[in-house]
């Protein structure tokens, strides 16, 4: 309940920004703002919601891969989308996860990798490597 609650007001917020009358930039650069926080609420929920430990205790195994592979699809492409912390959040939020998915993501990923995003899938790799729901 709290992270729909949350997602929703992170949702509302992005949108009055949007609506602002104020300056180009400055628009921009909130609306930057806006997106990244939702973004960041966003991965936690999906870390939540497909969290592999959580759903081992269910019965459901059939709806625990299904739901488990579209939180990771999402959290794979906000990772390679966005930057810095809101990247490590889907980092983390793609450990919780732990779907089986997660290598074949980043091996295809790290063929039009930036520089910058090709380390951050290095590291990323290994540490999905060594989480104990693999």
């Amino acid at each position: 309940m709290y992270f729909a609650a949350s997602v929703a007001g992170h949702a509302l917020s992005a949108v009055v920004l949007k609506c602002d009358a104020s300056s180009d930039a400055e628009r921009r650069e909130r609306e930057d703002a806006a997106d990244d926080e939702t973004a960041r609420v966003i991965m936690k929920s999906l870390g939540g919601i497909g969290n592999a430990w959580a759903w081992k205790a269910l019965s459901a195994q059939r709806e625990a891969r299904a739901t488990r592979a579209v939180a990771a699809e999402a959290l794979g492409n906000a990772f390679f989308r966005f930057g810095g912390d809101v990247r490590e959040q889907a980092a983390k939020a793609l450990l919780v996860v732990g779907d089986a998915s997660t290598p074949s993501v980043i091996a295809i990923a790290r063929k039009n990798a930036s520089a910058e995003l090709a380390a951050d899938l290095e590291l990323l790799d290994r540490r999905s490597a060594t989480k104990p729901t693999r």
